[in-house]
Order: C-alpha cells, then sequence, then structure tokens
C-alpha cells in the first residue's frame, strides 16, 4: 500500500541481505538482490531511515554535513528506489538489523522520518542492544490507526487509485497527503520540495505497486515505556493531527524524550528545514556521545 496503514501492511521496504561499498567512501552501494545503501564518513554511527514512497535520497540535505563528523548511511527501504521489490511477508526491522551486521556497526543513532521513525521505534523495541538513540521526525508509531480525517480522506482515494495506470494522479495524492498535508494548499508549499518529492515519488511507485505482502511490525505504541534510551522528536507546525499525537505519545511514556516543534514546516521536516535539522541531529548525537564517554570513565 502506498497510502499506509498503521496495522502492518505497508508494501514497501528491501532483502535482508545487504550490499555496497566500504567505510568511508562516498559512491552508492550494488542493489542486485539487496537493499541499496550508501556509506559516508567516521565519527558516531547513524542510520537514516526515510519515509515511506520516498528514497534514500531525502537525505541528500543532511548527508554531506552530518558526514563530516559521522559515520553516516542511508538506505533504501525495501520496494523503494534501488532496493527490491517486495516479495512476501517482510520485517523491515530484520532488512535493519541486517544492514547493521553487513556494516559491522554494533550500534548505531537511527534517525527515521515518518514510517522512517516507525521503523526505528520498532528497532530499538526490538534490538535495544543495537540503538544509541532515536531521533525522529514527524513519527508514526506500528499499531497506532490514523485518525485524522484529512489522512483516512486521502487513504480512501489512494486506495481506489491502486489499480491505476495514470501515475500523475497517484503522485499528486501522495504530495497532497504526506507534502503538502491538511493545513496547506499545494500553492502554499514550498515548490522545489515539492519538485523533489515529486521525483521521487516517480522513482518508487512502480516498485511499489508491484509489490505483495506486508510488513511485519511490534505495536510499538503499548510498548513505549519499555524504550531506555534518548529520544529526540521532531514536528512540523503543519503536520497533521496524528503526528502531534504520536509525538505527544512518545514523550509521555518514554522517561527523557524531548520534542521540537518547526513553525510553518508540514510533514517533510528534512525536507523543508534541512539546516534545522542537521543541527538537531548533531546536538542530540554529541548528547549520546558524551553520554557514552561518562559511562566508561
Amino acid at each position: 500500500m502506498v497510502g499506509g496503514e498503521h496495522v502492518g501492511n505497508d508494501r514497501v521496504g528491501g532483502e535482508h541481505a545487504a550490499g555496497g561499498v566500504g567505510h568511508g567512501a562516498s559512491e552508492p552501494g550494488a542493489s542486485a538482490g539487496t537493499v541499496h545503501h550508501e556509506r559516508h564518513g567516521d565519527g558516531v554511527p547513524l542510520v537514516l531511515v526515510h519515509d515511506r514512497a520516498l528514497t534514500a535520497a531525502a537525505w541528500d540535505g543532511e548527508v554531506a554535513s552530518l558526514a563530516e563528523d559521522h559515520d553516516v548511511v542511508r538506505y533504501d527501504l525495501r520496494g523503494h528506489g534501488r532496493s527490491p521489490a517486495v516479495r512476501g511477508d517482510f520485517s523491515h526491522v530484520d532488512d535493519l538489523r541486517s544492514l547493521l551486521d553487513h556494516l559491522a556497526l554494533e550500534r548505531a543513532v537511527l534517525v527515521g522520518a515518518g514510517l522512517g521513525a516507525r521503523i526505528a521505534v520498532d528497532a530499538a523495541l526490538t534490538h535495544p542492544e543495537r540503538v544509541h538513540g532515536l531521533v525522529l521526525a514527524s513519527p508514526e508509531l506500528s499499531g497506532a490507526r490514523y485518525r485524522d480525517p484529512y489522512v483516512l480522506a486521502h487513504n480512501d482515494r489512494l486506495r481506489d487509485a491502486a489499480g491505476s495506470t495514470n501515475a500523475p494522479d497517484v503522485i499528486e495524492l501522495l504530495l497532497r497527503l504526506w507534502v503538502d498535508g491538511p493545513h496547506r494548499t499545494a500553492g502554499q508549499t514550498d515548490a522545489a520540495v515539492r519538485d523533489r518529492c515529486r521525483s521521487l515519488y516517480e522513482e518508487s511507485l512502480s516498485t511499489l505497486a508491484a509489490g505483495t505482502g506486508r510488513s511485519l511490525e511490534l505495536r510499538a505504541n503499548d510498548r513505549l515505556a519499555e524504550l531506555e534510551l534518548p529520544v529526540r522528536v521532531l514536528v512540523g507546525e503543519l503536520a497533521t493531527s496524528d503526528v502531534h499525537d504520536a509525538a505527544a505519545l512518545l514523550v509521555a511514556k518514554v522517561r527523557g524524550a524531548s520534542v521540537g516543534m518547526l513553525a510553518g514546516v508540514g510533514h517533510q521536516v528534512n525536507l523543508e528545514a534541512p539546516g534545522p535539522f542537521t543541527n538537531v541531529v548533531r546536538e542530540f548525537t554529541d548528547r549520546v556521545r558524551t553520554t557514552a564517554a561518562d559511562h566508561t570513565d
């Protein structure tokens, strides 16, 4: 499903094996039969997990800066970009764990946007020993259901369009849902952000549509109190009520979690505000690094 439900039936993601380039390389990784990924820089390990129907290229605005002092990994989810289409039921968390294993990363800070935030939370609950902390932008939570009328209406339209051969109509629905959001018209959204997302949606749409199977998930919304690690949440002022509700639940249930709001920004936080987003990630990893050093003294 392109639009997405909070019940574990997204046709999105890659194979459990991972292929790519060595540590510190800047060229793209191999993609045949694997989760396509790239690795850049040295320092605190960061894994960037993109939103639904986008690709790893959604992080173009952050990678160069973060790679100055981080070991940055970004990858195309299964069924997206240059990763293979979904063939049967699968687990995004298994894909992520296998990627960490392949890259010999014992632990990393996970930075997730939208669906990527949902995957990151599930990964931290399933493999807490592999996760230093979470930066979650426009978070979704597995086990929760959409309640915002705007989201429900657009998901209905996406389901109705599932068999359509008119890709531009489907992409426009995605743009209205996940880029413009309920509080802006298309003309009020930054045209460059809209064009960038349109391009990335075009890249993933055929692979998403060809997918068969569902993603296997936790019910993370019922288990957030189990998280015992640093969590930083970022939401756009203009995001859906579902995103704001998820952020509030994370702050209420996870000890020490904090939330920041970006004025005038919608769902695609890192694409609309790459500078502030990068600053938050860097401040967060500095805190994680300091805390880890204190624990080893």
